[in-house]
């Protein structure tokens, strides 16, 4: 069997022995210092981790600006989320509010004055004439009247017709209206849009005086 053979841990010097000789103390023949005998394979060098080589630094990002272009594209986008949220509102208010068509005939009426005069709202002649209208066919007397009487005058956006005046004061006067029974008198009085009637329109302001109406007394 083959000698073993180690290096003096004092001299360094090789030291070449038996295999009987393992794990005992001898003096070098070298240097004369006690040497322990062990199996040079068994005392393998210390393993040695590689040392992890350093990151390479990363070079910065810069940082992406917005060009002009984009910042003005998101500005027209959130103006225009706003306005479709305004237009929604506006929309569903439309939706829920009573249209003025289907409102009883005396809030038509009362609708229409603030239109007329512009009290409340925006002046809309045409509209309140239209409202009064939309009350009138509902057997609004007071509508009826008001409407005969921009007739008569040429007011509220309408042309001077007597004929038209005549039609509606009698409509509100089948409804029992006493004004209107005194404006058919007039115009039977006056000549205007029927033939002048003394008679008839004395016949007309005693009907109106029944009613209550004073001008017709």
């Amino acid at each position: 069997m083959a000698d073993y053979k180690k290096f003096c841990e004092s001299c360094g010097e090789k030291v070449a022995f038996p295999p009987e000789y393992l794990g005992q103390q001898v003096n070098c023949p070298h240097c004369g210092v006690l040497t322990l005998l062990n199996d040079p394979a068994a005392a393998a060098a210390p393993h040695q981790v590689p040392a992890t080589p350093a990151a390479a630094p990363v070079a910065a990002v810069p940082e992406a600006k917005e060009s002009f272009w984009q910042r003005f594209k998101g500005t027209i986008e959130l103006i225009g989320a706003f306005v479709a949220i305004i237009g929604l509102g506006i929309g569903a208010w439309q939706y829920f509010k009573p249209s003025e068509e289907k409102l009883p005939a005396e809030e038509q009426y009362a609708l229409a004055q603030q239109y007329l005069d512009g009290n409340g709202t925006d002046k809309n002649v045409k509209r309140g004439g239209e409202l009064l209208e939309l009350a009138a066919e509902k057997g609004h007397a007071k509508s009826m009247v008001e409407l005969g009487m921009y007739a008569k005058k040429g007011k509220a956006g309408r042309k001077k017709d007597y004929g038209e005046a005549l039609k509606w004061f009698e409509l509100a006067a089948e409804e029992g209206d006493g004004r209107a029974l005194c404006e058919i008198g007039l115009l039977y009085k006056e000549g205007h849009g029927v033939d002048k009637s003394t008679g008839k329109s004395l016949k007309y302001f005693r009907e109106a005086a029944e009613k209550g109406d004073a001008e017709g007394v």
